[in-house]
């Protein structure tokens, strides 16, 4: 059933369940649906006046609405009716400039009717001035449900004309004879009529319903549509409009207007061709009859042997639709239902009783791709589920499609056949009778229409469009890929288009692997629009591995309770996955350059703190620090003086430093610690007592302690280092000097000689064998030396003694040297050597306690002068022997 047949009919009951009403769902993310307000039924068109920038609708009964707004409240309030335009059936309207032009019929119940165009002029104070733009002579109207009447209007390209779309009076060409007031009348010439008539006239076109006339008129722009209710020009100024077909299962038509030509009906609907022009029609035989319709219910599928012969010219077919919507179709030859895009092939142009209306162009490329510049329309007709098409209460619809929604026209010309053809895709569904719709900016308002025994209200909705479109967007944005990755570039656009890329390449979709930076652009053409946009590409890589990881709150050596915070280089465009080895916890900061971290006890040993890049491109290589157990180790020894510390104060001792380590110092009974118990160095006091003990130390931290360090300490001095002086010693001898190292901490020294010989110091000599004096150097007058004797020293302090340190001397006695050397002789003697012929293999020098000092072993053959060095001989006398006996004296200086 057809919009114009149920506006005015009140005899069928309407078919929706109101505890099911629908609501409008869109098929696109991108969309939105709002609800604005109730409209009157029976509204029919709706557009915006530039003169005073409102919207307006108008209803089939003559009405004029203008819709108000006030803090986003939609109200309507009516400015105009039939009696002042005079048209009572109206269906199109057009606003240019300040001028509003209306498009319908003046009726007069059981009379013939007559096409109006009405011209009302702006006026200031919101009113219009009405004008007749054209007028039609009566002609036969039906008062049927297939009279279609006067409808739609479209201003041309050069805004200075307008085409007037006016229906058929029959469904197929029967015979509407009106009750016997027309009788054997079908179509007339002014139905099934594109007009075009000049908006710059002086006095009102009048048109008559002549047939000849019809032939030679000036204002015929197209014949043979059935109900051209919605006429668009499109951008590259090609007519298009929509029509439906009749009762019978035909498609719908979406037709490419041009001049003189003729679109078939009643001879063709949607591809088909009419049965009752050829003999012998049997209407029980036509699959595509559905007994539920108007038609079948009045009979009008006959044998019709005076059904008017197709005319010879060639009658234009209906813009093809290859899915994936609107695209169900009955098949003739056993009328089951079938999608056309899913076997493949298309169809002409859409569903069967979707009844097609409500054309928009975002003709000011407004929206966002893929809709710029797109082609919108609605379907009033209610679909059903199931495939017989049929409502219980007998009226019938789209069979096995949703209808009553909004679809996208993706429109293709091509230029070499001189055809078009079109996807279709549902953008939202759930209205109710959707009639018309006003595109702008990124809004499709859609009004629907609701016959008058319809109990649901009529509504105005606004569809918004993600965004306002600010460039081509054919393509992706610039964008940023790995190297050696391969970008598919597919062309943002619906339907069919011709490509023609920089690469050269001519499909939908291509694919690129740019070694470096470069820009890709393609230009898209469908024969109606041509758009073009260019995508840059960068490449970028896998990240680099991170430079270090450094420790901050502390050392990379941690214990149970610790934090620390763990920090990397910074990258661009990364994030950043670290790991921690058992026992420490990312508390924050993961995905980032930096982390804090918790120790716990599971932190028995050493791990790796690890982080890496990560990017679209993959990730960088591990950057890892090595994380140790803070375990107490055994410190450095003790530094400080251990010895000769009576009566001193703020004596330093310390120990290496730990970190994370506490110090406990405990020292002899007698001193004293002054300061920095706890850390790892303190100061210590010793008073005039005679201490020794040790200073001891322990560490420990919270993974745990270690053994003490010790250093033996005393007030006392130390024993002295070994004391340089001759130990083999010649009894009754002098002048042998005995010296020592100073000791830290000593007052004076006690030397000890053996019995019988004296000591002399700072020339004081001792009466005895024992001397105390401040001297570390004394000389020493021997009595009698034994075996064993020995000369001892010590350190003495206020505090007492310290440890004695002793040399064991030798008894020494002179040699006397002898002069008998017979095989060999002294040639030289000078500083530091002596030059001397021998053959003896051995030469030894011997000091006059008969100790060698010097041994020399000739080598075989060697020369008999021989050089030997003395520098290392103290001054004196020494004897020189060759061989076992031969000896000479000989003085070093």
């Amino acid at each position: 059933m057809k919009f114009f047949s149920l506006l005015f009919t009140t005899v069928l009951t309407f078919a929706l369940d109101l505890s099911i009403a629908q609501t409008p769902q869109v098929h696109d993310s991108s969309l939105q649906v709002t609800e604005l307000m109730q409209v009157k039924k029976n509204a029919v068109r709706i557009a915006r006046n530039p003169a005073d920038h409102f919207l307006y609708y108008i209803t089939f009964n003559g009405n004029i609405y203008k819709i108000n707004t006030s803090g986003g409240v939609y109200s309507d309030t009516l400015v105009s009716d039939s009696s002042k335009h005079h048209i009572n059936y109206l269906q199109g309207m057009l606003f240019k400039d300040s001028t509003l032009y209306l498009v319908g019929n003046h009726k007069i119940p059981n009379s013939a009717g007559h096409g109006l165009v009405m011209a009302g002029r702006f006026q200031v104070d919101g009113a219009w001035l009405w004008d007749t733009l054209m007028y039609t002579a009566p002609y036969q109207s039906t008062a049927t449900l297939f009279d279609h009447a006067f409808s739609s209007i479209c201003l041309n390209v050069a805004g200075d004309s307008i085409y007037i779309g006016s229906g058929s009076r029959t469904d197929h060409g029967e015979v509407e004879s009106t009750g016997g007031l027309f009788p054997g009348v079908r179509e007339v010439p002014l139905t099934s009529t594109v007009f075009r008539l000049p908006l710059n006239i002086i006095s009102p076109v009048y048109i008559p319903n002549d047939s000849a006339f019809a032939v030679f008129s000036p204002y015929i722009y197209c014949r043979g549509v059935r109900n051209s209710f919605d006429l668009l020009l499109l951008p590259n100024n090609d007519l298009i409009g929509s029509e439906n077909s009749g009762d019978r299962d035909d498609p719908e038509e979406l037709n490419w207007l041009r001049q003189d030509q003729h679109y078939g009906f009643p001879w063709r609907m949607g591809g088909n061709a009419t049965g009752m022009q050829f003999p012998g029609y049997d209407p029980l035989t036509d699959f595509l009859i559905n007994d539920s319709c108007s038609s079948a219910k009045s009979v009008n599928f006959y044998n019709d042997s005076a059904y008017p012969p197709a005319p010879a010219f060639s009658l234009s077919e209906p813009i093809k639709n290859y899915g994936p919507d609107a695209d169900k179709y009955r098949d003739p030859l056993n009328g089951s239902v079938h999608d056309a895009s899913d076997e493949g092939i298309y169809i002409s142009s859409f569903t069967s009783h979707r009844s097609p209306l409500g054309l928009a162009l975002d003709k000011e490329s407004k929206l966002a791709m893929p809709y710029t510049q797109g082609c919108f329309m609605l379907s009033y007709t209610e679909g059903t589920e199931d495939t017989t098409g049929s409502f219980a209460n007998g009226s019938i619809g789209p069979f096995s499609d949703v209808s009553q929604d909004l679809l996208q026209l993706a429109l293709y010309k091509d230029t070499a056949t001189n055809e078009y053809s079109m996807n279709c895709y549902r953008l939202a569904s759930g209205f109710h009778n959707p009639v018309d719709s006003w595109i702008e900016d990124s809004i499709i308002y859609i009004l629907e229409s609701h016959y008058p025994n319809n109990p649901l209200p009529a509504k105005l909705y606004a569809l918004t469009f993600k965004g306002i479109n600010s460039g081509p967007e054919l393509l992706p944005a610039d964008t940023l890929i790995c190297s050696s990755t391969t970008l598919v570039l597919k062309a943002n656009v619906k339907g069919r288009f011709n490509y023609l890329w920089s690469t050269g390449e001519t499909t939908s979709q291509i694919s690129v692997t740019p070694a470096s930076a470069t820009s890709v652009s393609v230009i898209a053409d469908n024969g109606i629009i041509t758009i073009h946009d260019t995508i840059n590409i960068r490449i970028t890589h896998a990240p680099d591995a991170c430079t270090a990881i450094v420790v901050s709150g502390g050392l990379s050596k941690v214990c149970p309770g610790d934090s620390r915070t763990f920090i990397t280089s910074p990258g661009r465009g990364v994030t950043y996955e670290w790991d921690v080895p058992a026992g420490l916890v990312i508390n924050s900061g993961q995905g980032t350059r930096s982390i804090n971290v918790t120790v716990n006890n599971n932190f028995t040993a050493a791990g790796d703190v690890t982080v890496m890049k990560v990017n679209s491109c993959g990730n960088s290589l591990l950057k890892a620090l090595t994380i140790n157990r803070n375990d107490s180790v055994v410190p450095g020894p003790v530094s400080g003086n251990p010895f000769g510390l009576c009566n001193s104060f703020n004596n330093i001792y310390s120990i290496a430093e730990l970190p994370g380590s506490t110090y406990n110092w405990t020292v002899p009974a007698g001193a004293v610690i002054q300061s920095g118990q706890g850390t790892k160095e303190i100061a210590v006091d010793f008073p005039s007592l005679n201490i020794s003990g040790t200073i001891n130390v322990n560490t420990s931290n919270t993974c745990g302690s270690v053994s003490d360090v010790s250093l033996s300490v005393s007030t006392t001095p130390v024993i002295p280092d070994p004391v340089n002086g001759p130990r083999t010693v010649v009894s009754n001898s002098s002048g042998n000097i005995y010296t020592v190292s100073p000791l830290p901490g000593a007052i004076d020294y006690t030397w000890t000689s053996p019995p019988g010989s004296v000591l002399t110091a700072n020339g004081i000599t001792s009466p005895a064998n024992i001397i105390t004096t401040s001297a570390t150097t004394v000389e020493v007058t021997f009595g009698i030396v034994f075996p064993f004797s020995e000369i001892k020293v010590k350190g003495n302090n206020d505090c007492g003694s310290g440890g004695e340190r002793s040399l064991i001397l030798k008894q020494g006695v002179y040699r006397q040297g002898k002069n008998d050397a017979t095989d060999f002789v002294i040639l030289s003697s000078n500083e530091g050597y002596i030059l001397l012929r021998s053959t003896g293999d051995e030469i030894v020098i011997f000091n006059l306690f008969g100790e060698p000092v010097v041994i020399h072993n000739r080598k075989e053959n060697a020369p008999s002068v021989v050089k030997i060095d003395i520098s290392s001989l103290a001054s004196g006398m020494y004897i020189v022997r060759s061989g076992n006996k031969s000896e000479r004296i000989i003085v070093a200086r």
